[in-house]
């Protein structure tokens, strides 16, 4: 098994199963790299425990586990690459929820508006409204939005300091698979 083992992983792991063996009632749980037979590898997570020990304490039986984590693993890195690209893009991002509540911003929103993440968060985007747009552009905006699932245009915000300022912004909506809206998207 120790030969299968990606070699970045085995110190670690010979480790843990030395100390799983030595350590009664001691669980052995490690995600480790394991070489399949066409040569690639697989994270798995390898839980083990000894079962039985002889009259001098040394292990005699051991059972244990592998769970395939290869999707998990994938999942997550995509999710770190995604997550990366929100928080360092240099354009604001505001992300609401079907209530067009705030839910997440970027660190470049609160650059550009003043407003850090935790005063923003469960807020409306109107704390931005600088009150230049009437009640008929907004209305327009939002039938463009139902309608095609996106809106793009210049809109003046204001800053939490009370400056106006001039902002191209993108509203896309992220759909659930039944249809309804699970988030709405402005850059």
């Amino acid at each position: 098994w120790s030969l299968r083992v990606h070699p970045d992983d085995l110190p670690a792991v010979n480790a843990a199963v030395q100390s799983m063996l030595t350590t009664p009632q001691e669980l052995h749980a490690h995600e480790v790299r394991l070489r399949c037979k066409n040569g690639d590898y697989k994270w798995t997570l390898t839980q083990g425990k000894v079962v039985e020990r002889n009259e001098r304490g040394e292990p005699i039986r051991v059972i244990g586990t592998q769970t395939d984590l290869t999707d998990i693993k994938q999942r997550e890195a995509a999710l770190d690459l995604h997550a990366g690209v929100f928080m360092n893009n240099m354009e604001g991002i505001v992300i609401c929820d079907a209530n067009v509540r705030i839910k997440s911003v970027n660190q470049a929103f609160t650059d550009i508006t003043g407003y850090p993440a935790e005063e923003a968060i469960g807020q409306p985007p109107s704390i931005l409204n600088s009150g230049r747009q009437d009640a008929a552009f907004y209305k327009e905006m939002w039938r463009q939005i139902k309608e095609n699932g996106r809106w793009q245009g210049e809109i003046w915000n204001r800053r939490k300091n009370g400056e106006i300022f001039a902002e191209w912004l993108t509203i896309n909506v992220d759909h659930a698979p039944d249809g309804g809206v699970r988030h709405y998207y402005a850059i």
